[in-house]
């Protein structure tokens, strides 16, 4: 459900948030999307006096935390939509599926479902029920990005952690795999 836009002046500057109202949550948080859009998550029964509060203690985190963002670079697929995810999601999912057939010819892991979903924060996931879970736009990265991204999913499937024992087996398909952690932050 979309929030509403509303906003905030404090020492004569404005300041523009979304509010969202959540049931389960139990108390006010204060995040900044990556353009850096405030985002107020509260309780149903919470006052505008108590979200005000909070903008007003949290104003000189919030105000560095935007201009350090705004700052970032661009992360280079940031501009793809909705009419994006269904042009791709087949695209998609035929690309996770041949690869993870690919990888797990090796690896021998039980793949209970793959899906393809169109995330804002995820590259992929996988869950205890071995379902595994990839963004849309791994159809536009580089193929050892891509790659990485599968077998990382993949090994989770055999250790559900970053460990060490869950490294050594994307290591035994990905051996330079650090380096393209860090390549894929760039996207």
């Amino acid at each position: 459900m979309p929030g509403i836009h509303t906003y905030l002046i404090h020492n004569n500057v404005k300041l523009s948030y979304t509010l969202h109202s959540r049931r389960r949550t139990t108390k006010l948080s204060i995040s900044i999307n990556t353009d850096g859009m405030v985002r107020v998550t509260k309780p149903t029964r919470a006052t505008i006096v108590s979200i005000e509060s909070l903008l007003i203690e949290k104003w000189d985190w919030i105000h560095n935390a935007r201009e350090s963002l705004l700052k970032k670079p661009k992360k280079l697929l940031a501009n793809y939509g909705p009419e994006d995810y269904k042009r791709y999601k087949q695209q998609a999912h035929e690309l996770v599926e041949e690869r993870v057939r690919y990888f797990n010819a090796f690896y021998k892991c039980t793949v209970n479902s793959i899906l393809v979903k169109n995330q804002k924060t995820r590259w992929g996931s996988c869950s205890s029920r071995k379902i595994l879970t990839f963004n849309y736009k791994i159809v536009f990265l580089p193929k050892e990005l891509q790659d990485y991204i599968i077998v990382h999913e993949l090994c989770h499937i055999q250790e559900m952690n970053h460990s060490y024992k869950f490294w050594n087996l994307v290591s035994l398909h990905i051996p330079n795999y650090t380096e393209r952690r860090k390549a894929i932050k760039l996207y």
